[in-house]
C-alpha cells in the first residue's frame, strides 16, 4: 500500500495511485492529510537507511540494533551508575554538583534506549514492520529526485534544497547488493538491494562542490535464483530493473548510461557502448570508512602514548615525576613518530581512493576490439584528464562477469588470464548481465566462451 512520504497517510485506492509497489502514478495525487502533491509519472520507493531495516524483524535483530545504538553510550551509563553510587555513599557527608551531573547522564541513555526500541518495534498498521523499515523514501518525479529521511510524521509540504536533486545533478543511479558469495543466506531473509543515487551537491554559490551518495535499501520481492546460479548476480539484475525504472521516471523516459549501440556505418555490426566506473567500489563514503577504521587503532595508541607522557611532564608536579620510566619515554617517542606518519599516510591513501572512485569509463565494443576511454574527474565533476586506449580483439580471450563490492564488473581477459580491460556497468539490459557479456563476446568474437558463473 502506498503512503504519503511526508505524513504516512495511506493513499488506498485514490485515483492515480498505482497498484504495484514501484509502479508510476498515473495521475497527480494530493495527500488529503498534509496536502503534499505527487505528480503523475512519479514513483515512490520506500525503504530503509540500513540493510537490517529491510529484513524481517526478529528478536535477535532488534536486540542487536539496540545494543549497537547503546554501545557509544556505555561510558555515560557507567558514569551515571557511578553517580548514583556516590550519592548513596556521600549523602550524609556532603555531595557535590559533579555527582548530580553524573547522574544526569542516565536520562540521556534512557532516551536513546527508548527511541531505538520504538524504531525497531513492529506496527500493526504497517504490516508488522518497524519504522526502521521505511525511514527513507524516494519520490522519483519527472526532472528531480526528492529524498525524505526519518519517520514520516511532518505536515510541512515545503521541500528543503538538500532533499531535492535535479536530474542535471544526478550522476548515476545504480543497484548494489549488500550480500556477497561468501555470506550465508538466512532462509527467512528478503532479497534486498541497495539503490544508490550518486548526486552532485551544490554550495551557496550554486556551483557543484562534491559528489555524494543517497542510498535506500529495499526488498524487491523477486523470486530466488535457481540452484547453481549466483544469487548475488540474480539479485543485482532484479535491482537493475528497478534502477532503470527510477531513471526513466526522473529523466522523463530517456536512458541514463544504458548499454546501447552506436552508429557504425558501412553495413558493419553497430559498436556497443557501455558506461560505468572503471573500478567497482561501494558508494562514497563507504570506502573511506574502511580506511578510517584501519587507521583508527595506530593513531589512537600513538595519541594515548603521547598524552600519558605529556600528563607526567606538564600536569604532574615535579616531585611526582618518578613515574616517568624509560618504557614510557620510549612509547612516547614511538608515538610521536607514528602519529604524523599514520596521519600523512591516511591522508595520501584517502585522496588516492577518492580519485579512483571518480574515474569514469566508456567501452566502445566492435569487431576489431574494445576502445576504452577513461575520464578522470574531480569531486566537483570537472574533467582532469582523459585517456583512450585500444584493446585488439586478438588480445581478448574471454569476457567474464565478476561480482565485487556489491556490483557486477565486466572484465576482458587476455590469453594469460590477466585483465586487459574492465568496467562496472551503470546499467544492465533487460535480459541480464550474462546477455550483456554475450553481446560483447559476439562483437569481438572471443575464441573461448565464458566458463561458469561470475567469480568474486
Amino acid at each position: 500500500m502506498h503512503r504519503c512520504p511526508q505524513c504516512d497517510y495511506a493513499f488506498g485506492s485514490l485515483p492515480g495511485v498505482p497498484k504495484g509497489r514501484f509502479d508510476a502514478f498515473s495521475a497527480d495525487v494530493t495527500c488529503p492529510e498534509c496536502a503534499y502533491a505527487i505528480p503523475a509519472g512519479a514513483r515512490l520507493v520506500a525503504g530503509s537507511s540500513i540493510e537490517a531495516g529491510a529484513q524481517p524483524l526478529t528478536h535477535a535483530r532488534r536486540n542487536r540494533q539496540v545494543l549497537v545504538a547503546l554501545a557509544p553510550m556505555g561510558y555515560l551509563l557507567i558514569t551515571g551508575l557511578q553517580g548514583i553510587s556516590d550519592l548513596a555513599l556521600k549523602w550524609s557527608a556532603g555531595v557535590t554538583a559533579w555527582d548530580f551531573l553524573k547522574v544526569a547522564t542516565l536520562p540521556l541513555v534512557g532516551f536513546i534506549l527508548w527511541r531505538t526500541w520504538i524504531k525497531w518495534t513492529p506496527r500493526p498498521e504497517r504490516d508488522d514492520r518497524a519504522p526502521a523499515a521505511f525511514d527513507r523514501r524516494w519520490i522519483c518525479a519527472p526532472g528531480a529526485l526528492i529524498v525524505f529521511e526519518g519517520e514520516p510524521s511532518g505536515t510541512d509540504t515545503s521541500v528543503p534544497p538538500w532533499k531535492r536533486h535535479d536530474a542535471a545533478d544526478i550522476h548515476s543511479i545504480v543497484a548494489g547488493s549488500p550480500f556477497d558469495r561468501r555470506r550465508r543466506w538466512n532462509a527467512s531473509d528478503r532479497p534486498v538491494v541497495a539503490l544508490t543515487a550518486n548526486v552532485w551537491t551544490r554550495g551557496r554559490d550554486g556551483r557543484r562542490n562534491d559528489l555524494s551518495a543517497r542510498t535506500v535499501f529495499v526488498d524487491i520481492d523477486s523470486d530466488p535464483s535457481p540452484p547453481g546460479v549466483d544469487r548475488t548476480v540474480a539479485l543485482l539484475e532484479a535491482g537493475n530493473r528497478l534502477a532503470r525504472a527510477v531513471r526513466a521516471s526522473i529523466v522523463t523516459g530517456e536512458a541514463m548510461n544504458e548499454p546501447a549501440p552506436a552508429d557504425a556505418g558501412d553495413g558493419a555490426p553497430p559498436p556497443l557502448a557501455i558506461e560505468g566506473p572503471l573500478h567497482a567500489y561501494a558508494p562514497w563514503p563507504q570506502p573511506a570508512n574502511v580506511l578510517n577504521t584501519a587507521f583508527a587503532l595506530p593513531i589512537t595508541f600513538a595519541m594515548l602514548a603521547i598524552g600519558v607522557w605529556a600528563m607526567f611532564i606538564w600536569a604532574v608536579p615535579v616531585t611526582a615525576r618518578q613515574g616517568i620510566t624509560p618504557a614510557l619515554v620510549a612509547a612516547a617517542a614511538v608515538g610521536a613518530v607514528v602519529l604524523p606518519a599514520a596521519i600523512l599516510t591516511w591522508v595520501v591513501l584517502l585522496r588516492r581512493l577518492r580519485r579512483r572512485t571518480m574515474i569514469g569509463c566508456h567501452w566502445c565494443v566492435g569487431p576489431h576490439g574494445i576502445r576504452v576511454t577513461e575520464r578522470h574527474l574531480t569531486a566537483k565533476g570537472e574533467m582532469i584528464e582523459e585517456f583512450t586506449r585500444d584493446v585488439p580483439a586478438r588480445d581478448i580471450a574471454t569476457i567474464e562477469l565478476r561480482s565485487r563490492q556489491g556490483r557486477i564488473r565486466l572484465v576482458a581477459c587476455g590469453r594469460d588470464g590477466r585483465e586487459v580491460a574492465g568496467i562496472a556497468p551503470d546499467a544492465l539490459p533487460d535480459d541480464g548481465a550474462e546477455a550483456l557479456a554475450q553481446r560483447v563476446r559476439e562483437r569481438v568474437a572471443c575464441e573461448r566462451p565464458l566458463r561458469g558463473r561470475p567469480t568474486p
